[in-house]
């Protein structure tokens, strides 16, 4: 039953990674009103341009252009990302429907046993640096679990993520300002 609802719990991951962002507060972004990407990438560092970097690169393109970006070569704001995914397990210990209770109704009152629930976890980090003064300006970071589901269908895996990493992105181009939640 623990395992069962654990693995419920991951489930329930799978459908909106956890996110979290944030800003450099004394940075102009009203100065910001085009982009580009640095080079290398860090999903490219050993040389050549994954598929993942291609994914990455058409979904955080179509995120920045919502929000009046212009792709540029002289851009105001440099986007760099990276991706992994890694195999976690989640431990539950097992006993009697109350834990607390396992040895007072095992016949084997010093015998436990443990359930494991396996699963990958990805991880989508996306960086935004104001490009003359080469320093960073947003983050986000998108975690959660990913089904095998998921994996099939990697772009859009990978677009879903981005576009909800993106929703904490506060700023429209050339807007000073964050923009209301919903606006």
């Amino acid at each position: 039953m623990a395992a069962a609802l654990d693995a419920a719990m991951l489930q329930g991951c799978e459908t909106e990674p956890a996110v979290r962002s944030q800003y450099d507060k004394k940075a102009d972004f009203g100065a910001y009103r085009t982009f580009n990407f640095v080079t290398p990438l860090a999903t490219d560092r050993l040389g050549y341009s994954t598929l993942v970097t291609q994914t990455l690169r058409s979904a955080v393109s179509e995120q920045m252009q919502d929000r009046g970006y212009v792709l540029s070569e002289s851009a105001d704001l440099l986007v760099d990302f990276s991706a992994k995914l890694d195999q976690k397990q989640v431990l539950h210990p097992a006993g009697s429907y109350y834990g607390y209770r396992t040895g007072l109704y095992s016949p084997w009152t010093n015998y436990s046993h443990v359930y494991a629930y396996n699963y990958s976890e990805g991880t989508v980090n996306i960086d935004l640096v104001d490009a003359r003064k080469k320093q960073m300006v947003w983050e986000g970071v998108g975690i959660g679990a990913v089904s095998k589901e998921k994996m099939r269908n990697g772009e859009r895996t990978i677009a879903d993520a981005v576009a909800t990493i993106f929703a904490r992105y506060p700023f429209r181009a050339g807007a000073s300002q964050p923009a209301r939640r919903g606006s």
